[in-house]
C-alpha cells in the first residue's frame, strides 16, 4: 500500500496531540487482535506491515463489536492492520520490505490549484437548504474542506474543528466550508445528525457529482484549502496528521489579522 508506513506514523503521532474531549484515539487491530500503539510502532520499525484499513464499514464494525464488546467504540476510529506471518517473514527479507516502503513514499501532486492561484468559483447546496457561492465570500478567510462520510480521518478531524477552529474564529471574518464529495444529500444529513448527537454540529455542503472537487483536487481526503480575503489560495493540506488542525488554526489566524 502506497505510503503505508508514513500514514501509520502520522496516525500514531496524532494520538499524542489530540485534545478532543471525546476519545478519538485509534483502536489498532493487528491480524484480528487488539494491540497497543507501541506494538504497531515495532511492526513499522521492522517493516512488517503488509496492509492497512483506516476505518471499517457497518458490517465489519458489528462483527468486531460482537468479538471485542465494549473495547470497540466508533467505527471511524478502528484501524485494521495486517502484518506478515512467520512463514511469509522467512521468505521475505526485512531489508527488502523496508526498501519497498521507501520507494512508495513519493507523494503525488493531487491538486489542480497551487498556493498563489485565484480560487475557482463555485456554488454548493448546503444541507440546511442554503446555497453558498464562493465568490460571495470575498473579504472573509475561507477554509474549504473536502470530506466524505466513509472517510475515517475526515471524521476524526471533525471532532477537533469545533473547539480549535469554529469557536476560536466565531466572531471573525472567517467561514468554514466543508463539502462532502460523491455522496447523496441524505447520506450526508444522516452522518451530520449522528455527529450532532456527539456534540459535533456545523453546516456542510454536498458535491454529489464531484463537480467542485474535480476543479480543485484528486486522490485522497481529507483535503483542506485555505483561501484568503482576496480569494487567493493560501495553503493546501492533505490528510489528518496529529498537528493538521493546529497548523490550519495558525494559518487562519494570521490571514484574519491581515
Amino acid at each position: 500500500m502506497k505510503n503505508l508506513c508514513v500514514v501509520l506514523i502520522i496516525i500514531l503521532h496524532q494520538i499524542a496531540y489530540s485534545q478532543s474531549e471525546i476519545n478519538t484515539d485509534p483502536i489498532f487491530i493487528v491480524n484480528g487482535e487488539i494491540v497497543t500503539k507501541e506494538k504497531v510502532e515495532k511492526y513499522i520499525k521492522k517493516g512488517l506491515v503488509k496492509g492497512m484499513q483506516n476505518g471499517v464499514n457497518d458490517e465489519k464494525f458489528f462483527e468486531l463489536k460482537k468479538k471485542f464488546k465494549n473495547k470497540i467504540t466508533e467505527k471511524e476510529f478502528i484501524m485494521l492492520i495486517e502484518v506478515y506471518s512467520e512463514p511469509e517473514i522467512s521468505k521475505i527479507k526485512v531489508k527488502d520490505l523496508l526498501n519497498s516502503n521507501k520507494k512508495n513514499s513519493t507523494i503525488e501532486n493531487e491538486y489542480f490549484v497551487k498556493v498563489g492561484d485565484k480560487s475557482i468559483d463555485f456554488s454548493v447546496q448546503m444541507i440546511d437548504g442554503k446555497l453558498m457561492k464562493l465568490s460571495e465570500l470575498k473579504g472573509k478567510v475561507v477554509l474549504l474542506n473536502f470530506w466524505a462520510t466513509w472517510c475515517a480521518p475526515c471524521i476524526r478531524e471533525f471532532y477537533e474543528i469545533p473547539s480549535k477552529i469554529l469557536d476560536s474564529f466565531e466572531d471573525e471574518n472567517f467561514i468554514f466550508l466543508p463539502i462532502a464529495i460523491g455522496q447523496n444529500p441524505q447520506e450526508v444529513k444522516d452522518k451530520m445528525m449522528y455527529l450532532k448527537e456527539r456534540g459535533i454540529e456545523f453546516n456542510v455542503g454536498v458535491d454529489s457529482s464531484k463537480k467542485i472537487w474535480n476543479k480543485y483536487a484528486k486522490g485522497s481526503i481529507p483535503k483542506n484549502i485555505i483561501i484568503d480575503k482576496d480569494g487567493v489560495v493560501s495553503y493546501l493540506s492533505t490528510g489528518n496528521s496529529g498537528k493538521s488542525i493546529d497548523i490550519l488554526t495558525t494559518k487562519i489566524k494570521a490571514l484574519i489579522k491581515k
